[in-house]
């Protein structure tokens, strides 16, 4: 149940980014704190979320340096990329140097060489 909660959320952030919504995006805060998820998978999601608004903001608008922080960190450290992780990495791009991204991408590459899943 958990696992497809996650899901539901992540294919809806994924969605809404795609769609270039702002406003569905902002409306998944309030359903993932009142889900039944843990305290710790509600805060990745909630990350996701604000990751994906700042990803979403145009070039004329304030950057948020302790988010963007936080998300290199978080992206830096997933052992395992799904489809959600993977475009947060690839969304937030510009905030990593050169060499840290080629590591990242590798990572991802090592991780989904023998997938047959197309979008990946």
């Amino acid at each position: 149940m958990k696992r497809q909660e996650i899901e539901n959320f992540e294919n809806t952030m994924l969605e809404a980014f795609y769609d270039n919504d702002k406003d569905k995006i902002l409306q998944l805060k309030p359903l993932i704190v009142e889900s039944n998820l843990s305290p710790k998978d509600k805060e990745e999601e909630l990350l996701e979320v604000e990751a994906l608004l700042e990803a979403m903001k145009a070039p004329d608008e304030t950057p948020n340096i302790e988010l963007r922080t936080k998300i290199k960190e978080k992206i830096f450290d997933i052992p395992n990329f799904n489809k959600t992780k993977v475009t947060l990495f690839c969304n937030n791009m510009q905030f990593y140097d050169f060499e840290t991204e080629k590591l990242i991408g590798k990572r991802i590459i090592d991780q989904y060489i023998n997938t047959k899943d197309i979008k990946m």
